[in-house]
């Protein structure tokens, strides 16, 4: 699937839809758009519509229910600026905040994060200067008709490259935020990374792999026993990893995807291991 063709069909429920709140089944209305091309989570990549910066992410837990997410800015053919939401994603999204991206890059897969019936990405599209959301279906259809990318006129300077702190080897893809897993708690993992090496504070934060060395820590664990052999960014590689471990311990008998089950069962080997460690 090209980039293009991935904004030509798929779309499932539309801007304006009813949506129940507190027990009005119409209650309040769907902000956006969603687009879902399979039924398993993590399978379909989700390309950046537009060239723009990356301003924001949002992550399991944070109370905003759009699970992992990446928020662009880009200008459009009217000349305004808009952000565009993508959310949902399966696992989170491998640039930073100040990152630039360019239309069709992938920012994330299609996934069940945040509140979603179904793997899908989800599609905001706000007004910088109102704050108002629109629907975003219309400039959707024209990127998958290929009438241009507006965000790519803006010739940006890029954002400067983190470099890792001395003594952090691997590369680092991404701020972590204070709760990649997407699980209610951390403090168990925090637990192995700190007897894999990490040498900071039971916090829960595990901040961008440099500063923190939380994620540095928990990869030393997954490498050393459950044979991982990637860097510090928690993508399927790292998902596989943790699934491996999960099965041999916590009773999880799923695949490799970061869905429903494998999170409780990530959840459980937390509690356990904040208990006994």
């Amino acid at each position: 699937m090209t980039w293009r063709d991935y904004f030509k069909n798929g779309y499932t429920s539309p801007f304006g839809d009813c949506r129940p709140s507190g027990g009005n089944p119409c209650g309040r209305r769907h902000r956006g758009t969603d687009l879902s091309h399979s039924r398993t989570s993590g399978t379909i990549a989700v390309p950046a519509p537009f060239s723009g910066r990356v301003v924001h992410k949002h992550y399991p837990g944070d109370g905003t229910g759009f699970g992992h997410s990446v928020v662009i800015e880009t200008t459009l053919g009217d000349g305004g600026k808009w952000k565009f939401y993508i959310a949902h994603g399966a696992w989170a999204s491998s640039q930073k905040v100040g990152d630039w991206v360019t239309q069709g890059q992938i920012v994330l897969h299609e996934g069940l994060s945040g509140f979603t019936s179904g793997p899908c990405a989800h599609f905001e599209q706000q007004s910088v200067k109102t704050g108002n959301f629109t629907d975003p279906k219309p400039e959707l259809l024209r990127v998958a008709n290929g009438q241009g990318d507006y965000g790519q006129t803006q010739n940006p300077t890029p954002a400067p490259v983190p470099q890792p702190a001395s003594g952090n080897t691997g590369a680092v893809k991404g701020v972590l935020g204070p709760n990649p897993f997407g699980i209610p708690f951390t403090g168990g993992l925090q637990k192995i990374a700190k007897l894999n090496g990490y040498k900071g504070a039971l916090d829960q934060d595990w901040g961008n792999g440099i500063t923190s060395g939380s994620m540095t820590g928990f990869v030393n664990f997954l490498r050393n026993r459950w044979g991982y052999s990637g860097n510090n960014e928690l993508g399927p590689k790292m998902w596989a990893a943790i699934a491996r471990w999960l099965r041999a311990n916590y009773n999880y008998v799923g695949n490799d995807v970061p869905g429903p089950d494998m999170r409780a069962a990530l959840s459980r080997a937390d509690t356990k291991n904040w208990a006994e460690l």
